[in-house]
């Protein structure tokens, strides 16, 4: 695990946490961050907003249309926060401006090696009080607008048929009528480059892995506007998620 110097405003990252965790929109940052200030402050920042412990890595920015809109090459990372994960049943509170994400999740050991992989779906919520914040630095900082994650079924890693997969789609449906389908491999080249490059990148950014950490791979297929009412996400051989959006 790398060292981590806070480079912000201590007062800042107080009312950043907290408006995190309370879904208002993000104070102005005062200074805008360039990646390695992002990244040498997003463990402290999301050990603040966790309750008790950060639990994955998310990618974002995989898309390399937006990179290309932000000057980047490259996909971004942020943390997954414990609050964070809902389980089977709960009902996911609809926010404006946020968005659904059909991912693929990894489970990494302590040497960041993949052990499970399962369909995901995360929930994010990007809400800058500035339009001029949204930059790649701060969109690090604010762990690129994690909010909820869902996870299906994992399953073992060695045990899945990767050429299947590859050939597989995502089908998601809202209230039984298809709005995207798309392919697990869209995101940063499938799975398998999707986690050794994350891995490679936590490393190299200071990022602490741990057992039993998820990470999610980054969005197949475009994002997805968050609206009441009842989803089934079919990924085919790693199986269906089924969630509820609340009313607004």
């Amino acid at each position: 695990m790398g060292t981590h110097n806070m480079t912000l405003d201590m007062q800042f990252v107080e009312e950043l946490v907290l408006a995190i965790r309370s879904h208002s929109p993000l104070p102005a940052f005062p200074q805008i961050l360039d990646l390695e200030e992002a990244y040498n402050a997003l463990d402290e920042i999301g050990s603040r907003v966790c309750n008790s412990g950060i639990t994955g890595i998310k990618a974002g920015l995989t898309n390399p249309d937006i990179q290309a809109l932000f000057g980047l090459n490259h996909a971004l990372l942020g943390r997954l926060y414990d609050w964070g994960e809902l389980r089977p049943g709960d009902v996911v509170k609809h926010r404006a401006n946020a968005q659904i994400e059909c991912e693929i999740a990894v489970q990494l050991n302590a040497e960041g090696k993949p052990v499970k992989i399962g369909a995901a779906i995360e929930f994010v919520y990007v809400n800058f009080s500035k339009p001029q914040d949204l930059t790649p630095g701060n969109l690090v900082a604010t762990s690129l607008g994690a909010d909820r994650y869902l996870l299906g079924k994992q399953f073992d890693w060695y045990e899945v048929d990767f050429n299947t997969l590859r050939s597989a789609h995502i089908a998601l449906s809202l209230d039984e009528e298809r709005i995207l389908t798309t392919s697990p491999y869209d995101s940063l080249g499938g799975p398998e480059k999707a986690t050794k490059w994350c891995v490679d990148e936590a490393i190299a950014r200071g990022l602490e892995i741990r057992d039993e950490m998820i990470l999610l791979c980054g969005t197949c297929g475009a994002g997805i506007p968050l609206q009441p009412g009842n989803y089934i996400a079919d990924y085919g051989l790693l199986g269906k998620i089924e969630f509820t959006v609340g009313d607004a």
